[in-house]
Formats: C-alpha cells, structure tokens, sequence
C-alpha cells in the first residue's frame, strides 16, 4: 500500500488564484495511478513507493493537482487529476525506467513527467 507524505491533501477547500475552490476529491483515474506504481515499486524490489502531492503544494497554474471540472463517480466538482511520486533516492535510469512502466500501464490518457525528485502523473485524456 502506498505512504503519502504528511499534509498530501484528498480533498477540501484550496486558494486558486485568489479564488476559494472545493477540491472534491482524488478522481478514479488518479487512484489507478497510485495502485499502478504502488505495483511497479514492488515488482522492482524498491523501497516503499511514497505520494508526496495530490490536491496540495505550489504546481503551475494550470496544473491538474487544482483539480479540473469535470464528472467523477457520477458527481460534478473539481477533482484531483494529478499525483507526484517520490524518486529522490532513485538514479536518474530507474526514474527513466520506471516512469516508461508506468506510462505503459496506465496508457495514453495519462502524462508522466519525470522530475529530479518526483514523478508527475496526471490523468489528461485529448
């Protein structure tokens, strides 16, 4: 199972641009995203795979851990479209490595960005 880092928010009211917004929660898709590299962590004998964002920290403006408009779970809100994952400890291939396994499993609707201390996942279908 996953560790999430202290203060990694699910949901709750957050300041978007001056403007007070009700994060409604983690969406299904963000959720598959985390059971998928909890999986890809263990299969690669790593230590414990930790989710260090989700609706919380400073992201670009734009960034989907705001949360996007949208349908979830048969209700309408903003919910949270993106994940970070901890890499801090991995060398640079392992990040390569691991964040092309988790661009396999989770296909085309997702990005994955890979950062010097995390990698960014965000369900983003086009």
């Amino acid at each position: 199972m996953a560790k999430y880092k202290d203060g990694v928010m699910f949901s709750g009211l957050r300041m978007i641009n001056g403007q007070s917004r009700k994060l409604e929660g983690v969406s299904d898709e963000v959720q598959l995203a985390i059971v998928v590299w909890d999986e890809l962590i263990r299969e690669e004998g790593l230590e414990q795979g930790t989710v260090t964002a989700l609706g919380d920290g400073i992201h670009s403006k734009n960034s989907l851990h705001y949360g996007k408009y949208r349908t979830n779970a048969g209700r309408t809100g903003y919910w949270i479209d993106a994940v970070d994952f901890r890499t801090r400890y991995l060398s640079m291939n392992q990040k390569m490595d691991l964040g092309n396994k988790l661009k396999k499993k989770l296909g085309r609707k997702y990005d994955i960005v890979i950062h010097d201390t995390h990698i960014h996942a965000e369900y983003d279908p086009k």
